[in-house]
């Protein structure tokens, strides 16, 4: 298996999405920990700033100053992360769209569509137009000539592995630089599977 080289995309997807996927990071606040938990179980259901702070009894401009300060992003934002995440490795599954967004607990596919297209192209536009690793074969071909060491045989062609990491995902990205072929898979995962 070919080594799986880094590259530095950090701003990718904002900084600080989903730090704490419900691991305990020490130092954070029992409220926090038991909104990741409310959040985990009502995921499927509306869930709005009012639903979280009345069940952990509290105000809910408090909680969701206290929400950001300690995870950096706002307790929509991390809803829709994980709402996205789970909507992503249900299509994996082979569920239906319309099956998804309505477990996900998006209130329709338009909402649910404009996120994930948002949230998952933001990486391949990245790579495409600032990188410009995907911009076109040819410098597909180049990068990967470079880096002969992520190279590994396919089953039609020698192939290439790199990983891209950002604060939240881990995405792999599998390219074939030969015409004929697909140029490239990408994958994502969430960062803490690899860490």
């Amino acid at each position: 298996s070919a080594e799986t080289h880094v590259i530095n995309a950090l701003p990718l997807l904002g900084a600080h999405y989903l730090k704490n996927s419900q691991a305990k990071h020490a130092g954070q606040s029992k409220i926090i920990s038991r909104a990741f938990e409310y959040i985990s179980e009502h995921l499927t259901e509306p869930i709005t700033l009012d639903d979280i702070s009345n069940a952990l009894y509290t105000n809910k401009y408090y909680f969701a100053h206290l929400f950001k300060e300690e995870t950096g992003v706002s307790p929509h934002s991390y809803i829709l992360k994980k709402r996205l995440l789970m909507s992503k490795e249900l299509i994996e599954q082979g569920l239906s769209i319309t099956d998804v967004y309505v477990r996900c607990g998006f209130s329709d596919y338009t909402h649910f569509f404009r996120a994930f297209k948002k949230e998952f192209d933001s990486v391949v536009t990245r790579l495409r137009f600032v990188e410009r690793l995907l911009h076109d074969r040819n410098a597909l071909d180049q990068y990967c000539s470079t880096h002969s060491d992520a190279a590994f045989e396919g089953c039609v062609s020698t192939e290439y592995a790199f990983r891209i990491d950002t604060d939240q995902y881990s995405y792999l990205l599998r390219c074939n630089p030969q015409k004929g072929d697909n140029n490239f898979y990408l994958y994502a995962y969430e960062r803490e599977m690899f860490d």
